[in-house]
């Protein structure tokens, strides 16, 4: 079965799904279906983005026990990285550890034993992660896809269960000031220093971590004005922030920065997405990491994640959830890879905890 993970792998990375190319991202999801012939599946789209429900029921249902969910669509990359190759152990690729080697684990599996199993499993394949999957996995369960426990096949993980992500506020600045000429400065009001001011307040509260950290962060992701000359005071000035809140800051950060604010700053929220917890104590999860231990004979890591994944869907949906993915790493970059051997180990872990739950 390790051979023929490693193939499908190799065949899902040689088509360029990059998630801007729609062409791309309907062959991708064609190639799947003609892997999972004869099972019930239902089609979705959503303003021109295509996703997939399959399911081990005789007849299509959107109501599942457990879901595996696996996104096909991967960042844009050169020819060259849509070209696989095997080197020590590895195999290299763009989307090769995100996510295309545990969503072709997973459809493998999913066709050897669906029809197995007592209960409802079901196979959700989105084209849309790489730019927040709203019309993938987020309007399948608007659709009323629904499941008792999700697992994301995502990278980042590496055989670690991940059962904390942090939230996602994109949040936009707006500074409004005095235009002057730059010469007689004292006659304006120089919006950019209040974006600056604004800016300095939240990073003393909430400063880069030197380290990988768990906690709330904020990055500045852009400083702009509409003024483009030297020798005018701005009168307007905007900046744009990605702020992680940690569970526990979920429901304050945005009164926090509010707070921090100085006068002649607004904040107009473009973005919200929801942190992800699910509790160690989880039936499912407990399965999960009981299998894991069993099968690798090494203690399973619980552990949280610092970027978000299209897994925080589930979350909005009061559906418990993790992410679980095998072992690589260098995604969105040209050594992209993912452990070739420890591919059989990933399959074999979610075969056995399917075949765990009655």
């Amino acid at each position: 079965m390790q051979q023929n993970v490693l193939e499908f792998t190799k065949k899902l990375i040689a088509i360029p799904s990059d998630v801007n190319d729609r062409e791309a991202c309907l062959q991708i999801l064609e190639t799947t279906q003609k892997e999972l012939s004869g099972f019930s599946f239902t089609p979705f789209a959503s303003n021109g983005v295509p996703s997939v429900l399959y399911t081990n029921t005789p007849s299509p249902t959107k109501k599942c026990k457990i879901i595996f969910y696996a996104h096909l669509d991967v960042v844009p990359g050169s020819k060259e990285q849509f070209i696989p190759v095997e080197k020590n152990g590895k195999l290299y690729g763009r989307g090769a550890y995100d996510m295309k080697a545990a969503s072709a684990a997973i459809i493998l599996l999913f066709k050897e034993i669906a029809h197995q199993l007592p209960y409802t499993l079901g196979l959700q394949l989105t084209t849309d992660e790489e730019v927040v999957g709203f019309n993938g996995v987020g309007y399948q369960l608007a659709q009323g896809v629904t499941a008792e426990f999700a697992i994301a096949g995502e990278c980042g993980s590496s055989l670690r269960i991940v059962n904390q992500l942090r939230g996602l506020n994109v949040v936009k600045l707006q500074a409004s000031g005095v235009e002057a000429h730059a010469g007689h400065s004292w006659h304006g009001e120089n919006a950019l220093l209040k974006i600056y001011e604004a800016i300095h307040n939240i990073l003393q509260e909430y400063p880069t971590p030197a380290t990988p950290s768990w906690q709330t962060t904020v990055s500045v992701a852009n400083v702009a004005t509409e003024n483009q000359t030297h020798n005018i005071v701005p009168d307007n000035a905007t900046a744009l922030l990605d702020i992680r809140p940690i569970p526990e800051d979920k429901e304050r950060i945005l009164e926090k920065i509010q707070q921090l604010l100085p006068e002649g700053v607004t904040m107009e929220v473009i973005k919200t997405m929801p942190s992800l917890h699910t509790k160690e104590t989880n039936e499912y999860l407990q399965k999960l990491k009981t299998t894991l231990e069993d099968i690798t004979k090494q203690p399973a890591t619980i552990a949280p994640s610092y970027a978000g994944s299209d897994i925080i869907f589930f979350s909005m949906n009061n559906i418990n959830g993790i992410e679980f993915g095998p072992v690589g790493g260098g995604h969105h970059s040209k050594e992209e890879w993912v452990d070739i051997k420890g591919l059989q180990e990933y399959y074999q872990i979610l075969k056995h905890f399917l075949l765990s739950i009655k």
